[in-house]
């Protein structure tokens, strides 16, 4: 996770953006995480080769993967019964649809 900031406001490792527009700024640490490709990539005086790249983005890859496949365990399992939320359907003609709702609905 990363967030946009404003250098001038912010105490932390910040990176200069070079996607939508150099004149952003974003920052991992203002979320709490930290840049491990720049700490990797900057982090080492040798070249680097693609396969250390792909090692890297592989071990990221499955991280999430298995983040995610928790947190869908741990979703399964709960009460759902007292779980609240807020629509964010802004819509005059919303209608749920059985397609929606799974087998156990």
């Amino acid at each position: 996770l990363w967030c946009y900031v404003e250098i001038s406001n912010c105490n932390l490792v910040t990176t200069q953006g070079t996607y939508l527009s150099s004149d952003l700024s974003f920052s991992y640490g203002t979320c709490g995480q930290s840049n491990t490709y720049t700490l990797w990539f900057e982090g080492s005086s040798s070249s680097h080769e693609l396969a250390e790249l792909v090692d890297v983005a592989t071990a990221y890859l499955q991280s999430m993967v298995t983040e995610l496949e928790d947190a869908e365990e741990e979703n399964r399992n709960a009460d759902m019964r007292s779980c609240s939320y807020e629509t964010s359907c802004m819509c005059c003609g919303c209608e749920v649809k059985s397609a929606w709702s799974g087998p156990d609905s």
